[in-house]
């Protein structure tokens, strides 16, 4: 951890030990001087849910967007950013993909991008980010 002589430290550690990533990620950026452990970091990741439902894709992207660009600037994401994106280009455009041609583009069965054992879900999940790609 780096710094921690902000009045707001008790808050943000607060936000980030109860899951509550939105309002973690705002008081990171409203206050340079917050410290923040890779710990933390990873806390504050896993505390944004997956829910690739239409209503909330928006939302979720833009907050995954804005806790990298946060944790980035800190030093502990250092490779994000490398494709430059910003909120106002998100949600992608969902597209179509053609399993066929998919296969034949990255010379894999769909089956070994499926892990074991998977839900429709995360399938869905992989075949978005493919999509994406």
């Amino acid at each position: 951890r780096r710094g921690g002589g902000n009045s707001n430290q008790p808050l943000f550690d607060s936000c980030v030990s109860k899951g509550e990533t939105k309002e973690a990620v705002r008081l990171l950026r409203a206050h340079e001087d917050l410290a923040i452990s890779n710990a933390q970091a990873w806390a504050m990741l896993d505390a944004i849910p997956l829910d690739v439902s239409e209503e909330n894709e928006t939302e979720q992207q833009i907050l995954v967007s804005l806790t990298y660009a946060a944790l980035r600037k800190r030093g502990i994401l250092r490779g994000f950013g490398a494709v430059p994106v910003s909120p106002q280009a998100l949600p992608l455009a969902s597209k179509q993909v053609d399993v066929s041609a998919l296969e034949e583009t990255i010379s894999l069965p769909m089956s070994a991008l499926t892990p074991k054992g998977s839900s429709v879900p995360w399938t869905a999940l992989g075949l978005a980010f493919c999509a994406v790609e």
